[in-house]
Parts: structure tokens; C-alpha cells; sequence
């Protein structure tokens, strides 16, 4: 599930570009779910439905402006080929910071259990940038290069960040609730990127598992992107190289 916007009216949350993952009867990387409106979760209900707490980007640790106007946020990409799909989106829900922060995202899937999350950002100020993931439980391991993965041994997900200089990892227990507590609720780990400057560029291998078996993919970048010409990233599986395209979004 891939979210476009608007933000959909006082229930909804601000988490445009925020996706969801699900696999194996899980949802591996998880939205943050429901929370109750009694007061005494209200504390807690401005954290589940802030944008850092979804799998989106963020800017500042703060919320984007709660638009319903439907140019906020649109689609730029759709594609079906034979190496895979891939879809992309701008958001222009931050432009009433200062220096005007955009925002977009592009998602690729092999048609199988790799995908490649690139997120780029722009602003004519200094800003921090982050690029977050909602892991379904705080049982990971963690490797070099800020590589992480799950280890349910049920079905699992692996997160590869292509890191670039000046960028860094965080990982910290966050709450996860399907229903409405305290029936449904757990605890994950959200896994952020985070990159301060006028501009960022996230990117992140994504590749599903079973059985405790991590599968041999890797990523790296063949060309970065520009406004003149789209990046490319290689994925390789089991020694056969695949290669995607990532355009400049629009709005940039």
C-alpha cells in the first residue's frame, strides 16, 4: 500500500508517502495503526499519527501541514515492465516551512521480494531530513553499514541502506497498534535514516524472507541522479545484476 494523499480528514494521520508492507500473514513493515481517542491516549495518539511515526519521510521531526487539497500530493510514476514495477510520488505539504521543503519518494519491486525505497528532498534551507521504517518487532539483528533485518525466523525483512557521507542510523522500540489498546497493540522498531543539509537522498534495499534464510541480494548506485538525467542502482540476486531507474521527481 502506497499513500498518495490528501490526508483524509480528522481521522486521517499525516503520512503522506507512507507505504505498507505485508507478508508471510504479517504486516512487515507496519503502519502505526489505530489508537483510542479517550484522552488519556492522547499523548500517545500524537505520536501514532504524527508523519515521523510512519514510514515516510519527515522533515525536522515535525508534521506536515494536514492538507486535503489534492495537488499536495500526486503521482508522478506507474510503470509495469519486465524487470519489475515502480511507482513515485511528489508532496508539497511542507512548503510552509522555511525554505519551502519538497519532498518525494520513489518505490521498486522486482514482482517477487526486492524492492528499492529512494526518497529525495529539497529545500532552499538547512533542514534534517529522515527517511523511516516501522519494523513488526524489535527482534533484529544488525550488521555494518547500518544494514538491519528482522529475525521472527516466520517470515522476515531486511532494510540495506546505501548510505551516503553525512548520513546516519537510528533504531529505537516504538508502539505498534492494530486495534485500539490494549487489545493488538506491540512493540516494533523504527529504523531511520537521517540526513541534515538543503538537500537529501535516501536510498534502501527492501528484501522479504522465510524460514530465517537471508536471500543473496545487494544494491549499489551506477549513477546518482540530477535534475538532467535519472540515477540508476544495480540490484544484485544470487549473482544476476538487475537495473532500475530513478528519475529526478518533478517539483524539484
Amino acid at each position: 500500500i502506497f499513500d498518495a494523499g490528501p490526508k483524509g480528514g480528522d481521522h486521517g494521520h499525516y503520512d503522506l508517502l507512507n507505504f505498507e508492507l505485508y507478508g508471510y500473514q504479517k504486516p512487515l513493515i507496519a503502519d502505526p495503526g489505530l489508537l483510542s481517542y479517550s484522552k488519556s491516549y492522547a499523548a500517545q495518539r500524537a505520536v501514532v499519527i504524527s508523519t515521523p511515526a510512519h514510514n515516510t519521510i519527515s522533515v525536522d521531526g515535525l508534521n506536515h501541514a494536514a492538507s486535503e487539497d489534492p495537488a499536495i500530493a500526486h503521482l508522478t510514476q506507474f510503470t509495469h515492465k519486465t524487470g519489475g514495477v515502480q511507482m513515485a510520488a511528489t508532496q508539497y505539504a511542507y512548503t510552509g516551512f522555511k525554505g519551502a521543503p519538497v519532498v518525494a519518494r520513489n518505490i521498486w519491486h522486482d514482482r517477487n521480494d526486492v524492492f528499492l525505497v529512494v526518497d529525495f528532498a529539497a529545500a532552499s534551507s538547512t533542514h534534517t531530513f529522515t527517511q523511516s521504517f516501522n519494523l513488526f518487532t524489535n527482534v533484529t539483528s544488525k550488521f555494518s553499514g547500518g544494514v538491519i533485518h528482522t529475525a521472527s525466523g516466520t517470515g522476515d525483512v531486511l532494510l540495506a541502506p546505501l548510505l551516503l557521507p553525512g548520513q546516519t542510523t537510528t533504531a529505537k522500540n516504538t508502539l505498534l497498534s492494530n486495534t485500539a489498546p490494549p487489545d493488538g497493540s506491540a512493540t516494533g522498531l523504527r529504523f531511520a535514516i537521517n540526513q541534515t543539509g538543503r538537500s537529501a537522498l535516501f536510498a534502501t534495499l527492501m528484501v522479504t524472507y522465510d524460514n530465517g534464510v537471508i536471500p543473496s541480494v545487494s544494491a549499489r548506485w551506477l549513477r546518482m541522479p540530477s535534475a538532467r538525467r535519472a540515477g540508476q542502482i544495480e540490484v544484485t540476486r544470487n549473482g544476476i545484476p538487475v537495473r532500475a531507474l530513478l528519475s529526478w521527481p518533478g517539483g524539484f
